[in-house]
């Protein structure tokens, strides 16, 4: 069977993105820390695995290969993570398990590298894509979470522009900054937060369970997204233009001071979720 390219689900998670890739005929390799995750997606996908459109990987993301790495349940699966304080926030830390570690680079040497990655692995984003660095295997796409922090932690500027820095330094110079919540794609200069997208992003909160967003692939004009996809990728993204590294500094500076000004009495410092798209 033909299949229209490969991607790389970094975070797996229930298959909600997984699941998206597969409807839309391309192969996928699926890679998550979770060993009960990963059993309940095998018997899910199992269509999928038997006609080799989908292979899951039972590994957490690092920059060592074969470590015996200590990874954190949290009472809230999207929490899981290799980090204590991101897994125990809100006081819902479970348990700590031993999982094998691998390379993104290490996978994508042995599995190929694909047209698009998504990292979503709860803090260890950026120290799972900087092992590209110095390679030639970058995707033409990646995205990848722009921070996540525990509950007592504060970033300065340096870390919130960390895994930017990181995508510029493997060679990504153009990008989008799109919420998560609402996937919209966010623009330098224009009100997101607190602005008319606002009241959108608090009834999709409220009342919805999907999210739509404009993508041409196969002529198909909207997609159907549930809350807590990271939706569509590369050019069937919206907004109005890639930014180049400088701009997109000032684009997130821009809509992460919009929101904590906006929820600062309301939201936690943990609670900006936006993805970093970025391509070659």
């Amino acid at each position: 069977m033909q299949f229209d390219g490969l991607i790389f689900d970094i975070g797996m998670f229930d298959g909600i993105d997984t699941r998206y890739f597969l409807k839309n005929n391309y192969k996928v390799i699926a890679v998550e820390a979770d060993p009960t995750l990963v059993k309940k997606a095998s018997e899910t996908f199992k269509e999928a695995i038997d006609k080799d459109q989908l292979s899951i990987l039972n590994f957490a993301l690092s920059d060592q290969d074969d470590q015996d790495l200590s990874f954190n349940i949290s009472e809230y699966a999207f929490w899981n993570s290799l980090k204590p304080e991101v897994a125990g926030r809100l006081d819902t830390f479970k348990e700590s398990i031993i999982v094998k570690s691998r390379k993104l680079s290490t996978l994508f040497a042995q599995y190929g590298v694909p047209l698009y990655c998504k990292v979503d692995i709860e803090g260890f984003d950026a120290i799972c894509v900087s092992t590209l660095e110095g390679t030639k295997l970058q995707p033409k796409y990646i995205s990848v979470e722009t921070e996540c922090i525990g509950e007592n932690e504060v970033l300065d500027e340096e870390g919130m522009l960390k895994t930017l820095d990181t995508l510029k330094a493997i060679g990504y110079n153009q990008f989008k900054l799109v919420d998560q919540t609402t996937l919209a794609v966010l623009e330098l200069d224009k009100l997101f937060y607190g602005g008319t997208w606002d009241k959108l992003n608090r009834l999709k909160n409220k009342y919805f369970h999907y999210n739509f967003i404009r993508d041409h692939k196969n002529g198909v004009k909207y997609n159907l997204f549930y809350t807590g996809a990271s939706g569509a990728f590369g050019e069937s993204l919206g907004g109005s233009k890639w930014y180049n590294y400088e701009e997109a500094k000032k684009l997130l500076l821009q809509h992460r001071e919009q929101y904590f000004n906006l929820y600062k009495n309301q939201n936690k410092n943990f609670t900006f979720w936006c993805d970093w798209h970025a391509k070659l």
